[in-house]
């Protein structure tokens, strides 16, 4: 069985917002062929033992963007 690779975005910037964003347009091909009429996004906004786990809200912000 051969699987395909997965193609990965990544963008260094100093703005989180705008890294997702860029992130998400240089894998675009593959997201918009999977995406459906309604994305559901499911961040990690809170964990009481560690708040590096979170995703920032930033983040989430460019994900919106993109889509």
């Amino acid at each position: 069985m051969i699987k395909e690779k997965a193609r990965v975005g990544l963008v260094k910037r100093y703005n989180r917002r705008k890294n997702a964003f860029f992130a998400l347009q240089l894998v675009r091909d593959d997201v918009i062929e999977k995406n459906k009429e309604e994305v559901v996004i499911k961040p990690n906004f809170f964990d009481g033992r560690n708040r590096y786990a979170a995703t920032h809200v930033d983040a989430v912000y460019g994900t919106l963007d993109f889509l």
